[in-house]
């Protein structure tokens, strides 16, 4: 199965702007005050007050997650199961008008808060470091954008180039190729197992409750996990059916039943073994004794 016919390049840029900036009045102060050589360090200050950026830094922090979550990182970037496309524009508008409305707050308050620098800075307040409140919208970006992978057809039209640098330039396409496939599952295959022994580590830990969140997320892998398998990998199918078959993800049936546990339990640490990995409990503290 070919990348290019089921997988599409997924690139999420996210900018804003910067709040450190290099004062180098401030830095010469203090060098001298502390009779410091003049390459010992560089003095930065915060512009505006972090917590009014703060909302922004979450927006950005979580779509750029949600991004990561849903696509696998290869030599080419970030890839996208055809499948998946439009589930994962809708996820990215949303982050969009979010973002768009934490935008437009922070530009509503921004004189205020330039108003708090100045107070905050005293002396080493700069008017020239800050941006006119009309410029600010141009400091702020979120663009999402899909586009196919590498073709080596593509190659043929473009006038030119020689045979021996055509052939080259197939050839490392081939194994650019190769090497994104195999990374793509590579990182599917991670994913299920570190949520495997997520589930795992929980169920052999008597300890432990049964948290439905760690649950819902190894469901929801198994679910997506056919659609991400973009080379069809047969490891991976047998995988994802020896969990459905095998394992009880069931909040209520897990919490109600203690031989569904420990069965689950059992299921969880042997397909992790089968895959070189084991569970590995928290160690208890000692109970002390009395001489």
């Amino acid at each position: 199965m070919s990348l290019s016919s089921n997988a599409l390049i997924a690139k999420l840029s996210v900018t804003m702007l910067g709040n450190r900036h290099k004062d180098a009045a401030l830095t010469q102060d203090v060098h001298q005050r502390h009779a410091m050589s003049q390459d010992a360090g560089l003095y930065q200050k915060c512009l505006l007050p972090e917590a009014c950026l703060s909302p922004l830094r979450k927006v950005m922090t979580a779509a750029r997650a949600d991004h990561r979550q849903q696509t696998l990182m290869t030599p080419y970037g970030p890839l996208l199961p055809a499948a998946r496309v439009e589930a994962y524009l809708k996820s990215m508008t949303g982050w969009k008008a979010t973002w768009d409305g934490a935008v437009r707050v922070f530009i509503a308050g921004y004189d205020h808060n330039v108003a708090l620098a100045r107070r905050r800075l005293n002396g080493s307040f700069r008017e020239k470091d800050y941006p006119n409140v009309h410029e600010l919208p141009e400091h702020f970006a979120f663009d999402s954008m899909l586009v196919p992978l590498p073709s080596a057809d593509a190659l043929d039209e473009i006038a030119g180039l020689a045979d021996n640098r055509v052939a080259q330039m197939r050839s490392e396409l081939q194994r650019t190729s190769q090497q994104a496939a195999q990374q793509a599952r590579d990182e599917l295959m991670t994913r299920l197992l570190d949520q495997l022994q997520k589930v795992g580590t929980m169920l052999c830990n008597p300890d432990s409750k049964v948290w439905p969140k760690t649950l819902d997320n190894l469901t929801r892998l198994l679910e997506l996990a056919p659609t991400y398998n973009l080379t069809g990998d047969p490891t991976i199918t047998r995988l994802v059916a020896d969990c459905r078959r095998t394992l009880t993800l069931a909040a209520d049936a897990l919490k109600d039943s203690e031989t569904t546990r420990a069965r689950s339990a059992s299921a969880a640490k042997l397909l992790l073994q089968s895959h070189g990995r084991k569970i590995e409990l928290p160690k208890k503290n000692p109970t002390p004794t009395h001489p």
